[in-house]
């Protein structure tokens, strides 16, 4: 079970948190962020991070907290361990996959991912990509997290430029969290089925679509539910490279402080 706490700290300011509030900044004012884009802004796959490449530690520092305080720590976004009913292992068939499926009180089933909050970003970015660019054949599956610790401090991680997957943008992620996934079943799309991969792609940087694993269709459905959107699954190719020279912003980690 996980405990509620009320409030933390995170780069020097108290964030008021508990479920069914938003946080909210209680020491100083934070210039509120612009989630939309206006547009005449193309949206790209750099988008799926906060962090541009020519900000210092202390601009990147800030970016990551206007974006957790506006678009991550949300109430539509948390799944709560009180509120689950039934963890199971699950294979879809004979000889198919194996995975683990938690039941929540109402009815929702969500597949767990444990390699911290890449998934929940990746589906925050293609959702926004998606309807920016108007795609209407596709749709990314319903992501959230859960928090694994609300006793421990929340340590944000920057990758270095040169690092895969995603090279020439500084991605984050924290292993304090888990991403959960909404099960929409685990029939492949057909290999014959028509639908505009190749704009997705280009569009959104989205590709991991071998053998359409990671698409679905539900029945009565006319969008595909695009799966797996951890940061493998998108490409930075279509980017040109920057110029600047690396920073010491690679590598860096953020620290929330909690304080009961």
């Amino acid at each position: 079970m996980f405990e509620i706490i009320n409030k933390f700290t995170f780069i020097g300011l108290i964030i008021v948190y508990s479920i069914g509030t938003t946080p909210t900044i209680a020491t100083e004012d934070v210039t509120e962020v612009d989630a939309k884009k206006t547009s005449s802004t193309l949206i790209s796959i750099r988008d799926i991070t906060p962090i541009k490449n020519s900000m210092n530690k202390e601009e990147a520092e800030k970016a990551i907290h206007d974006f957790f305080q506006t678009e991550v720590l949300i109430e539509e976004n948390e799944l709560y361990s009180e509120d689950i009913a039934r963890q199971e292992f699950v294979r879809s068939n004979a000889i198919g996959r194996s995975f683990e499926l938690i039941t929540m009180k109402d009815g929702t089933q969500w597949v767990p991912a444990f390699d911290g909050l890449q998934r929940f970003l990746g589906a925050l970015y293609l959702k926004k990509a998606i309807e920016h660019h108007n795609i209407n054949d596709f749709r990314v599956v319903e992501t959230k997290f859960m928090m694994k610790n609300l006793e421990e401090d929340i340590v944000i991680s920057v990758k270095k430029l040169l690092d895969e997957p995603l090279k020439n943008i500084y991605t984050i992620n924290s292993n304090n969290f888990i991403s959960l996934s909404r099960y929409v079943g685990d029939e492949k799309l057909t290999l014959d089925y028509n639908c505009n991969l190749i704009n997705l792609r280009y569009l959104t940087g989205f590709m991991d679509f071998a053998g359409n694993a990671n698409l679905r269709i539900l029945k009565g459905d006319n969008k595909v539910t695009v799966i797996d959107t951890e940061y493998r699954s998108f490409s930075s190719d279509v980017l040109e490279w920057s110029q600047e020279v690396e920073s010491d912003i690679g590598g860096t980690k953020f620290t929330f402080s909690i304080n009961s």
